[in-house]
């Protein structure tokens, strides 16, 4: 298991600034009423307080890393590229002279 850090300071009654290992965040609210803003977007949690009900929204999840597209790669000895159309290589052929 890794690490974890987290403190959290309170500024005012229902206010609090969280610092974590991935960010800076802002609580605030009453019990039973919270809501989170920070680094990974907005989180406000609704509950009944000595129930154990509640009810966590999230929006803006934060950074969205894009995946790259992957390139088809293929074996030099089965993939060949095809001249353009109406065009012969320098040899006369068709194709080109990796193919034959």
């Amino acid at each position: 298991m890794g690490w974890r850090f987290r403190k959290s300071v309170r500024l005012v009654p229902g206010v609090r600034l969280n610092v974590g290992k991935k960010g800076v965040s802002v609580s605030a609210g009453t019990r039973g009423f919270k809501t989170t803003i920070g680094t990974s977007g907005r989180t406000t949690a609704v509950g009944i307080p000595g129930t154990g009900l509640s009810h966590t929204s999230r929006k803006g999840r934060g950074r969205k890393t894009e995946v790259a597209p992957q390139i088809a790669r293929f074996p030099a000895s089965t993939w060949c590229p095809s001249p353009p159309r109406g065009r012969q290589s320098d040899d006369g052929s068709a194709g080109p002279s990796c193919c034959s």
